[in-house]
């Protein structure tokens, strides 16, 4: 087991699949992210910040993707637009992750 991995028992599954649910609901039905309630969860089990931060980072891509899907299916959204925006959006994510890495000193391993 590595250190901030979950250890499933009654109480942690007993926890997170409520919460998982709950999560879902609430980022479709009030356009929220689930990581916003998932995230204090995490904290309640244990999770190393880092493991929480990327899970709950991770679940906005889904939340995204649910959204685009949503407006290219009923037209609201052309493909030629969405095509735009990826490009920009990798672009972007790709600079944000490695300009900080040049610029910033290293800190630990």
């Amino acid at each position: 087991v590595v250190a901030g991995d979950i250890v499933w028992s009654r109480k942690s599954a007993g926890m997170l699949v409520p919460a998982a649910v709950g999560a879902g609901a609430a980022a479709g039905l009030l356009g929220i992210g689930g990581g916003m309630i998932l995230g204090p969860i995490f904290v309640a089990l244990d999770f190393q910040p880092q493991v929480g931060t990327a899970t709950t980072g991770f679940m906005i891509l889904f939340t995204a993707m649910g959204g685009t899907v949503k407006y290219l299916t009923i037209g609201k959204l052309s493909w030629q637009m969405f095509l735009w925006f990826a490009a920009v959006g990798a672009v972007g994510g790709q600079t944000g992750q490695r300009l900080p890495r040049g610029g910033l000193p290293r800190e630990g391993g």
